[in-house]
């Protein structure tokens, strides 16, 4: 499954009702796969979506505070320990890097305007999640482009 299907799915299904009471989020998804030790069968694939809500953001810019979820192959995984993993570094420098971002903004709508730019991180491909509502709501099924 393409990531932003994969990501369209998670969130109508579980994290919807989670993210309502926040001002905007933040998802990055990213996945892995291990190799089998024995053959190709035994192989483990991982489908992940890290979601950041955050909220607390008047007077503008504020200083919002952030929750965070994580879903693993489609299975929402709740912080349980405080050792269990919440992230990694290259997330927290992306989170880093877009907060420093919105602050310069001078409001919230021109923040949300503005396209992402992630560096030497930036993926080789997009694909719009409106793209995908798009052929949803035409009851099509959403081809990804080559």
């Amino acid at each position: 499954m393409n990531a932003a299907l994969y990501f369209h799915d998670s969130y109508t299904k579980y994290l919807g009702d989670n993210l309502r009471e926040h001002d905007y989020a933040i998802a990055i998804m990213w996945g892995q796969i291990k190799p089998g030790r024995v053959n190709a069968r035994e192989r483990t694939n991982y489908r992940i979506i890290e979601v950041f809500g955050f909220k607390g953001i008047e007077p503008w810019p504020g200083n919002p505070n952030v929750s965070n979820w994580a879903m693993t192959n489609r299975i929402f995984t709740p912080l349980e320990k405080p050792t269990d993993v919440t992230t990694c570094g290259d997330t927290l420098i992306l989170l880093g890097k877009e907060e420093s971002i919105r602050r310069e903004c001078p409001s919230f709508p021109s923040y949300m305007g503005m396209p992402a730019s992630l560096g030497e991180m930036e993926p080789k491909r997009y694909i719009d999640l409106q793209d995908i509502a798009k052929a949803m709501e035409e009851g099509r099924r959403f081809q990804v482009p080559q």
